[in-house]
């Protein structure tokens, strides 16, 4: 990713968790960004389901443990 692509993930996310770019998909699924190198992505329900991703274990565990932390307020937020 480029400076002006990450620029616009992070303009567009709902919230950023330590670098994790969150934000709402047209399908109601949440889309996960990290904004530093390697960029990894994963998309999840927005109960914590992952569809797809090209992350790690591990760094799933964390990305759905900060979405089950603040996602009553992005969807307090955003709704």
């Amino acid at each position: 990713m480029n400076e002006e692509e990450i620029k616009i993930v992070a303009e567009n996310a709902m919230m950023i968790v330590c670098g994790y770019a969150f934000s709402k998909t047209e399908e109601d699924l949440i889309r996960v960004v990290y904004l530093h190198p390697p960029y990894h992505a994963l998309v999840m329900t927005s109960e914590g389901e992952v569809t797809e991703t090209n992350m790690d274990d591990i760094e799933i565990n964390i990305v759905q443990k900060y979405w089950k932390r603040n996602k009553k307020l992005m969807e307090q937020a955003y709704d």
